[in-house]
């Protein structure tokens, strides 16, 4: 039955309305992620339910924007970076360190990759609360960790700015004067076990405050890290000192592309200021 005729049953049999509207947001949904995700807002509709990699069952919060669009469309987040981090490092017996785990669609695409230890920082109490569900899954097989936390390099309480149309894009250091929340605030070398780990950070411009309360931690127990650099938010000052960690601790760097760098200041689109999802190794592939 096509779209036409699903909305048309919607007025000739009212009280079946659910059954046609339902057919018509699953259409939308592949077809058109956006509409559809503008759609549920209007209506009321906060989550919606997806397999996730078609094999992991979530909730997604319609107010996602980039997140929710990119899992409808093409079945998972960041699938590109992913497939090149999955290239890059074969290791899989270390512990998948999420910094801003949002609600969790990096954790299941390293669960699919084969990790099975997992710690998960996320600080915004929404994001957290789907961040336990969509994880819930994972405790029959894995090790699970989850923490309501932000993290930096000083340990306390701190204020984030909530995005009101990307739960993907609350930060510490963009004011969007529609909301806040104080959260718990750690350093990753107060918190994190003495275990061997891959960090994958999304921070939104704090990524070098996560650095800078991990000193012992990146030099003596992280393995690799995969982190985005945008110098729109952090300037290229703060890019220049998360360069020097980086290379202080991982001497081989990778774009999302797979191609190696000696310095973040090889990386033209870093210094063009484009965002660029950066991964770091102790050892080459």
């Amino acid at each position: 039955m096509n779209q036409t005729m699903n909305l048309m049953m919607t007025l000739l049999r009212p009280r079946r309305r659910n059954k046609y509207l339902k057919r018509i947001l699953e259409h939308m949904s592949k077809s058109n992620p956006s509409t559809f995700l503008d759609v549920c807002k209007s209506i009321g509709i906060n989550q919606v339910r997806y397999h996730f990699l078609g094999k992991y069952p979530m909730l997604l919060d319609t107010r996602g924007q980039s997140i929710a669009e990119e899992v409808l469309e093409k079945g998972c987040f960041q699938a590109s970076l992913f497939a090149t981090l999955s290239d890059l490092y074969a290791t899989r017996d270390v512990c998948f360190v999420n910094i801003g785990a949002n609600i969790g669609t990096s954790c299941l695409s390293a669960h699919a990759m084969g990790f099975r230890d997992f710690i998960a920082f996320e600080p915004v109490r929404s994001n957290f609360e789907l961040l336990e569900h969509n994880l819930a899954q994972l405790k029959e097989t894995s090790r699970i960790e989850l923490r309501r936390e932000a993290v930096g390099d000083v340990a306390g309480t701190g204020i984030i700015n909530l995005n009101p149309s990307s739960i993907g894009r609350h930060s510490f250091v963009r004011d969007f004067h529609k909301g806040q929340e104080e959260v718990p605030l750690v350093r990753l070398d107060d918190v994190l076990p003495a275990r061997k780990g891959f960090l994958f950070m999304d921070t939104e411009g704090y990524e070098l405050n996560v650095l800078k309360g991990a000193p012992e931690y990146l030099r003596n127990h992280a393995d690799g890290i995969c982190a985005e650099i945008t110098p729109a938010l952090m300037g290229q000052n703060r890019v220049s000192e998360i360069d020097d960690i980086l290379q202080e601790n991982f001497p081989f760097l990778y774009d999302a592309d797979g191609k190696r760098y000696k310095s973040l200041k090889e990386v033209r689109a870093l210094q063009e200021g484009h965002q660029v999802d950066i991964i770091g190794l102790k050892t080459a592939r």
